[in-house]
């Protein structure tokens, strides 16, 4: 078997479900006083091929441990909002407002929910919906999910704090008519 600190090793080492460990990787680490704790792989032991992890005891103490029987590994999925955010570009200051269905109220802008939220307050197709169904939601958008429309938004948002030399951002929203569900 050869490794590197921070290469799977070749052959590759399996958990007890038979998925491939890896550095970086998510896992619970079973057999412990608590049960099972959760830990990521840090790397691979020089000098017998084991994969080491860091794992949190109940007082929260950091300690790294190699794993001597990779069984008692099982690794984690990868959450599949991570793959989505990174598709998705970084985070914008746009945001969609959302009712309990899912369908789409309008869009508005505002570097922190707070803002966002305030703004989109202001609609009356928002505040409608809020008191019928208690509430709204926002979802942020990122970069690659912008409109025209947002990227206009945006840029007239900044420019009016830039020119009114505000330092924190005051929401601006716009209503969007709903869509019918599919």
């Amino acid at each position: 078997m050869t490794t590197d600190t921070n290469e799977t090793p070749n052959p590759p080492v399996l958990d007890r479900n038979g998925v491939t460990i890896e550095s970086g990787a998510v896992a619970w680490l079973h057999g412990t006083e608590q049960g099972r704790v959760p830990a990521m792989v840090t790397d691979w032991d020089e000098a017998t091929g084991h994969p080491r992890v860091a794992v949190a005891d109940p007082a929260q103490n950091v300690w790294e441990v190699t794993v001597a029987d990779p069984q008692r590994l099982e690794i984690m999925p990868p959450d599949p909002r991570i793959a989505e955010g990174e598709r998705n570009g970084g985070p914008s200051d746009a945001w969609l407002i959302l009712d309990k269905h899912d369908q789409v109220l309008g869009r508005t802008v505002g570097e922190r929910m707070e803002d966002a939220r305030r703004a989109a307050e202001r609609l009356p197709s928002v505040r409608h919906v809020a008191d019928r169904d208690g509430g709204f939601a926002l979802r942020r958008l990122g970069e690659n999910k912008l409109t025209a429309g947002d990227r206009s938004r945006l840029e007239a948002y900044r420019e009016a704090l830039k020119s009114a030399g505000a330092t924190r951002p005051v929401g601006e929203a716009v209503s969007v008519p709903p869509r019918p569900r599919a």
